[in-house]
């Protein structure tokens, strides 16, 4: 008879965890060693990193996290409601019996109903000496500074009601401040040098109260608004101005002015306007606009120079232009076996025949002549969306368009109807 043998291999499960480790780095004959030696609490966090140096010399790393303090109704206790286990709250650096470093990160409460625990503040030890134990004075059991402590704060943070960054700011630097669009899910703005309650930026690209009045032709983004407008103040104070302004026989001219009180623009008389920022004088503004789930379709830096990004059919970046909507970069993608549809030469003025699934690119060098876009090798009942013109979309096969100047990309979607 056949006996079949089946070889036996155990399996063991479980966690390994770094316990020690050794550092060398030699330099010819002579070399320095850092020993480390690791201790950890009962949820598997670093509480103890003990290294010792080729001098003999000691330093130690011990860390707090939040279960290694008490108290209730605050951002800690909330943390362990959480089960939020691993951020640090304190980090100590000990050599030879002295403190020589200490950082604490202090959360607060955030969002709506103030139970979102997030960092509020960075502080660390300032000394000019090393601190003998009896000299430290940092936080309490709690997770509260303690009385003439040497902790000084060194970063704030703020949030809004949805627990987005609102503002950041470094002890003696400039703050930093952020406003959110798309139903608050991406930043519009950012703005250097100013406060949240001294800044105000409009792109209506997401507001359900502009729909009345929304144009199509914007100067970034999708939308402008077509109609009288009234930029109320952010608070009181002087400040700087400055919006797009298209009237029905002219292209988009910036304007600049500085208020002081709440300023009417625009007209009901088919003048557009787009992007008005507000912010004091000595800050910087710069705006984005986003093609949500897809990436950055603008960035406008504080001198009102414009970045355009444009995506292809699968959301993938294919080219930036200037201010100006002249090229700076493009990008094709390919198979591993490049098609010959690729044209990157000046096709003014010509038919092109593109073979599915492959894309077709290709430049103009003037604008207003007429081509015709065909799609082959796609079977019965299918019909295509095509992307040209940068950004103008059109369905059919074939179509014909009329280009403009400049660099196309003539992207696919396949529908196939039974």
């Amino acid at each position: 008879y056949e006996q079949n043998v089946i070889g036996y291999y155990p399996l063991y499960s479980g966690e390994s965890t770094l316990i020690k480790s050794i550092e060398s780095e030699f330099h010819g004959a002579d070399s320095i060693s850092i020993t480390k030696n690791y201790t950890y609490d009962l949820y598997r966090l670093p509480i103890r990193v003990e290294s010792t140096q080729s001098d003999n010399s000691t330093i130690i790393e011990k860390y707090q996290y939040p279960f290694d303090f008490s108290g209730l109704s605050t951002p800690l206790q909330k943390m362990r409601d959480n089960n939020m286990i691993n951020p640090v709250i304190e980090k100590q650096v000990w050599k030879d019996d002295k403190l020589i470093a200490a950082t604490f990160n202090q959360y607060g409460n955030f969002g709506l109903n103030n139970d979102v625990p997030l960092l509020n503040n960075v502080y660390q030890v300032e000394t000019k000496n090393p601190l003998f134990v009896y000299e430290y004075r940092g936080i309490d059991v709690h997770g509260n500074l303690q009385e003439w402590t040497q902790y000084k704060s060194k970063i704030n943070y703020n949030y809004d009601n949805d627990c987005n960054l609102l503002s950041v700011r470094k002890t003696d630097d400039i703050p930093f401040t952020y406003i959110w669009g798309y139903n608050k899910t991406l930043p519009i703005a950012k703005i250097a040098n100013a406060y949240p309650n001294h800044v105000l930026f409009e792109g209506f690209e997401s507001s359900p109260d502009f729909i009345t009045y929304l144009s199509s032709d914007a100067k970034t983004g999708r939308h402008s608004w077509g109609n009288s407008y009234l930029v109320h103040l952010p608070s009181s104070g002087s400040y700087v101005l400055t919006y797009w302004k298209k009237d029905p026989t002219s292209t988009w001219q910036l304007v600049t002015q500085t208020i002081s009180s709440d300023t009417p623009i625009g007209n009901t008389t088919g003048t557009l306007i787009d992007d008005i920022r507000v912010c004091p004088a000595n800050a910087k503004m710069t705006t984005y606009t986003f093609d949500p789930l897809v990436g950055m379709t603008s960035s406008t830096d504080p001198n009102n120079m414009t970045t355009y990004y444009r995506y292809d059919v699968c959301g993938r970046l294919t080219d930036v232009f200037d201010n100006d909507k002249k090229i700076l970069k493009q990008y094709t993608y390919n198979y591993s076996n490049p098609s010959s549809d690729a044209i990157t030469t000046d096709m003014t003025c010509s038919c092109f025949t593109i073979s599915f699934p492959n894309n077709l690119n290709f430049y103009s060098s003037s604008a207003g002549c007429p081509a015709t876009l065909t799609a082959t090798d796609a079977g019965p009942g299918a019909t295509f969306k095509w992307e040209y013109n940068q950004g103008a979309v059109i369905t059919g096969n074939p179509v014909n368009v009329n280009l403009l100047s400049g660099s196309h990309y003539a992207g696919l979607v396949l529908t196939i109807t039974n």
